[in-house]
C-alpha cells in the first residue's frame, strides 16, 4: 500500500524536501489540503516546522483529516482567519514559508499575502489557465518565488531512502480500498472530496 502512493509522495518530497529550506521551528503554511498538500503538510511536520493547513467549506473532511495527520492548525479560509492565525505565530512576521497546492487563484493571493519579507514561495498546485496575482509583493517582499513540478531520477532514491527509514506513513490517506471492477465509485469519492486516496486492487 505504500508503494501505490510513491509517485504522489515524491512529487512532494521534491517540492517540500529538496526544492523549499524549512528549518525547524519554520511556520509553513500549506494551501490546498488534497493529497498532495498533505503530503507536503507531513513533510514540513517531519522537519521540524509548525504547520498551517488552509482550506474551503468543500474541504471540511480533508481539513479534519489533516488534523490527524499532525498538522498544528487548520483554517477553513472562508470562516475563518488565516492572517490572524499565521500572524499569531508569528509575532506579526508572516509565513517562513508558504505552498500553494490549491491551484486556485484565491489560494496563491492569499499565500502571498500570509507568506514574510525574505520568505519562501513554491507554487505546487496547477492552475489550468491564466491568473492574475500581484507579483509586485514578491518584488517588494524578496520573496523566493519557485515552482514544483513532478519529480526526478534522485527525487526517486530519495523517496525510496525516505519511506525505508520509516519516517512518514503514508499509509492512512488511504481512505478506501475497492476491487478495480468498482473503479468509478472510487473516483467518485475521490471527486466529491468524501476520499482522499482510493486504493484498487486485482480482483481474484
Amino acid at each position: 500500500e505504500t508503494g501505490a502512493l510513491c509517485e504522489p509522495f515524491a512529487c512532494a518530497l521534491q517540492a517540500v524536501v529538496e526544492l523549499t529550506v524549512i528549518k525547524p521551528g519554520d511556520v509553513v503554511v500549506v494551501s490546498g489540503p488534497g493529497p498532495i498538500g498533505l503530503l507536503c503538510a507531513m513533510l514540513a511536520k517531519a522537519h521540524g516546522a509548525q504547520v498551517v493547513v488552509l482550506g474551503t467549506p468543500g474541504d471540511a473532511t480533508r481539513l479534519a483529516a489533516a488534523r490527524q495527520l499532525g498538522a498544528d492548525h487548520v483554517v477553513d479560509v472562508e470562516t475563518g482567519d488565516a492572517k490572524a492565525v499565521v500572524a499569531d505565530l508569528t509575532q506579526g512576521y508572516g509565513a517562513d514559508v508558504v505552498i500553494e497546492c490549491a491551484g486556485a487563484e484565491a489560494s496563491a493571493a492569499l499565500c502571498l499575502d500570509l507568506v514574510r519579507k525574505m520568505g519562501r514561495y513554491t507554487q505546487v498546485g496547477l492552475f489550468g489557465n491564466r491568473v492574475t496575482v500581484d507579483l509586485d509583493k514578491v518584488v517588494v517582499k524578496q520573496v523566493h518565488f519557485q515552482g514544483s513540478m513532478c519529480h526526478t531520477w534522485e527525487t526517486w532514491e530519495h523517496t525510496m531512502r525516505f519511506l525505508g527509514k520509516g519516517l512518514i506513513d503514508l499509509r492512512p490517506l488511504i481512505t478506501r480500498r475497492l476491487p478495480l471492477g468498482q473503479w468509478e465509485e472510487g473516483f467518485q469519492g475521490v471527486l466529491a472530496k468524501r476520499d482522499l486516496k482510493v486504493l484498487l486492487f486485482p480482483e481474484e
